[in-house]
């Protein structure tokens, strides 16, 4: 900023703009207040039942977004208020020191320089003075001091600006462009303190930190890591190249380190792929730069000492994938990586062959840098929906054809490190299909997108079908990812269902297949597959059961008053999917148990904590409202009740031995199943106004229909293949 700049400034845009966010902040709280009294309030007076449990299901939503709403805007006023004060100020001090100067007959031009009008100047008697050439010595000496005091006030304005206009350009909500958030900075201090802490944290990672100062970094990483001034600041001072040689330097500690340290290595680890991460998704040239150089440092070879042991060797992409695992990265920066690293493994089976193209070798000192860089990036798109959906539904080009993306994770590529590597595929996969990163713990899910489900359609094609069932049967090499293929399951409950109907279901968003929907023999052996894993087994049962009872109060509330043969005939058809999943799932079970032995019989008991969140997106997927312990009182039974009925059933879904070898797998299970139906639909009929005797038929009823269904399903999945 130069004088003309400062001294001409308008800044009452700043004051007006500050002005007019408060104005928003107050709009917001107010609006909030409004629809708190004339909405929610209101909708408790006079709402009852499953509208009301949905609508205030709704509006908690809302009113988080508008209280989030007039807290950014808050947060903007204050940031404005605060540059206000700050370039006035700076404005100000310019002013008073023109003032200054000119008592003293001096004057600033527009471009800041100074120059002397002293009356002496013009004396032509003192021109001849002795004390002359001392007197204009000191005139000089004058305008020098003032001349530095204008560039200290230019250099303060110029530091203030920039760092405003870092505090400004900063989004919190990193790529969740369509939501608001109170976090952030409210003053140019903050903004400035963020700048210099990441200044040195990037100090830190110069050299082979101490112990105290490896303690002091994970401090500030720790503190900062989701901050986009600190982490723009951290890596633009660091540098892509610079960052990558000091992490392996870090995670490689000299031998004898003990195990305090790799604790802290392993929290720095996870703080510092935060902070990259938050920095990757700041729009930039800085960060087009380090992007671009991160992409770049992939074919670099990065070595520590290991002392006796040698050096300890890792290339670029290997680092950068282990930081990857950590925090949200950008969306194009994960696609770009992820070409890059199909394209590397293909042009090593050109050279190597098959089974060698995705072996990376290295090696490091605590074994904190996975090997296989497929591994974190693979987290790193759990984390990151929107770019797993895009990078497993593409293909990548090489110099031998296409290559489909899912494809090649799934059936092709070899993953050398074993069980606990593919797993991590599982996260990607969760991420691609849901909307929601794979360790997403909340309760609200967002509609399928075309693009999503199509990706669970090829899932269920793929290892659905008979060709691929080695893949995934019993102790197949994708063992590892049924606990995640089970959540998948759970999620898109509805588009399994209506797999084994011909009558329309709901479904959360796109269905499945398109209007043809999932293909039943594929379903069936898709699930008798990931059903053999207790994690995948207690996810399905429990969005299965949530969802009929959806389905079965949805039937009872808009029946009542009509027909009662006719009512309980849809009753038993909106069971029937249901019932003859729960029987694939018990065949599975039993599968697993004595057939593969690839899990114990308790492995899959649960409890109410592990079911409830899938209970309720099965109820919310029927029904629209997620059941929680006080929404689920609008269906036929509560949240907790109708957890504890699942965790009950699961626990009698017990196949002996001997039932196992005479093919009678079911036995239990179809028992257990029977009840629970039968106690679903007594409790819902009551609770939708049926009297005590027709409430207890339709349940017998529906029972003993589901009961047979439940067989055909277990007799299904004991076919798979």
């Amino acid at each position: 900023m130069n004088y003309e700049q400062l001294d001409q400034a308008d800044l009452s845009g700043l004051e007006q703009a500050a002005k007019d966010w408060r104005s928003v902040k107050s709009a917001y709280e107010g609006l909030g207040d409004d629809y708190d009294q004339r909405v929610r309030r209101r909708l408790e007076r006079s709402w009852e039942g499953e509208a009301a449990a949905a609508a205030q299901s709704e509006i908690v939503q809302v009113k988080k977004q508008m209280d989030a709403a007039a807290g950014e805007a808050g947060r903007m006023a204050k940031l404005l208020d605060d540059i206000h004060h700050d370039l006035h100020e700076f404005q100000k001090q310019l002013r008073t020191l023109e003032e200054e100067m000119q008592e003293k007959h001096l004057q600033v031009g527009g471009n800041g320089a100074i120059s002397d009008h002293h009356p002496t100047h013009q004396d032509k008697a003192a021109r001849h003075d002795p004390g002359m050439d001392d007197w204009r010595a000191g005139r000089q000496r004058l305008v020098n001091r003032y001349a530095g005091k204008i560039d200290d006030i230019l250099r303060k304005a110029t530091e203030a600006d920039e760092t405003a206009e870092t505090a400004l350009k900063a989004d919190r909500n990193g790529e969740e462009d369509d939501t608001f958030t109170k976090a952030g900075h409210t003053t140019l201090e903050q903004v400035a303190q963020a700048e210099k802490d990441a200044e040195r944290a990037a100090e830190l990672m110069a050299g082979r930190a101490s112990p105290t100062e490896l303690s002091e970094l994970n401090k500030l990483l720790s503190k900062h890591g989701n901050d986009p001034v600190f982490a723009e600041k951290f890596a633009r001072t660091r540098g892509a190249d610079g960052t990558l040689q000091s992490y392996m330097t870090m995670m490689n500690p000299p031998p004898g380190s003990g195990h305090d340290q790799k604790e802290l290595l392993k929290k720095i680890q996870k703080n510092l792929g935060t902070t990259l991460g938050t920095a990757t998704t700041v729009d930039s040239r800085a960060m087009d730069r380090f992007e671009k150089d991160l992409m770049a440092a992939g074919d670099n070879d990065y070595h520590s000492s290991g002392g006796r042991a040698g050096t300890h060797d890792y290339n670029g992409y290997q680092l950068t994938s282990s930081l990857m695992a950590n925090g949200e990265w950008d969306s194009s920066l994960l696609n770009d990586f992820g070409t890059e690293l199909i394209k590397e493994e293909q042009d090593r089976y050109q050279f190597w062959g098959s089974d060698r193209e995705s072996y990376w070798g290295g090696g490091s000192a605590l074994d904190l840098i996975t090997s296989d860089p497929m591994v974190g990036f693979s987290d790193a798109l759990g984390h990151n929906p929107e770019a797993a959906t895009d990078f497993l539904s593409g293909s990548t080009d090489t110099d031998d054809g296409k290559v489909d993306n899912l494809d090649y994770l799934l059936k092709d590529r070899e993953w050398h490190g074993g069980d606990g590597d593919i797993d991590h595929l599982g996260h990607a996969l969760e991420a691609a299909t849901t909307g929601r990163p794979y360790d997403y713990d909340g309760t609200s899910m967002p509609a399928h997108t075309p693009e999503q489900a199509k990706l669970v359609n090829e899932l269920v094609t793929t290892l659905g079908s008979s060709e691929n069932a080695d893949l995934i049967d019993g102790d197949g090499r994708l063992d590892p990812i049924k606990d995640s293929l089970g959540d998948i399951t759970a999620n898109y409950m509805g588009d399994f269902q209506q797999a084994f109907t011909t009558q329309d279901l709901p479904t959360n968003g796109a269905p499945v297949g398109g209007e043809a929907g999932i293909d039943r023999g594929n379903a069936i052996n898709f699930m008798a597959s990931i059903g053999q894993d207790p994690d995948a087994y207690k996810a399905v049962t429990g969005a299965q059961i949530g969802y009929t009872q959806g389905l079965v109060d949805e039937t009872l509330a808009d029946g009542n008053g009509q027909d009662f043969g006719r009512v309980e005939d849809r009753v038993i058809n909106v069971t029937t999917p249901g019932s003859e999943i729960a029987g694939i799932m018990s065949e599975a079970r039993a599968e697993a148990v004595h057939g593969h032995k690839t899990a114990e019989a308790n492995d899959f008991n649960s409890t109410v904590d592990e079911v409830n969140k899938w209970v309720g997106l099965g109820v919310s997927t029927a029904t629209g409202i997620y059941a929680t312990p006080v929404a689920g009182a609008a269906v036929g039974a509560t949240y907790d009740g109708l957890s504890t009925a699942v965790v009950g059933h699961i626990r009698q879904d017990y196949t002996t031995e001997a039932n196992f070898d005479a093919r009678d797998t079911y036995a239990s299970g179809a028992q257990s199943h029977e009840r629970a139906m039968d106690s679903m639909v007594r409790e819902s009929a009551r609770n939708h106004g049926y009297n005590a005797s027709d409430s207890q038929q339709m349940g017998h009823t529906v029972a003993r229909e589901s009961q047979q269904t439940f067989a055909v399903g277990a007799v299904g999945a004991g076919k798979r293949g």
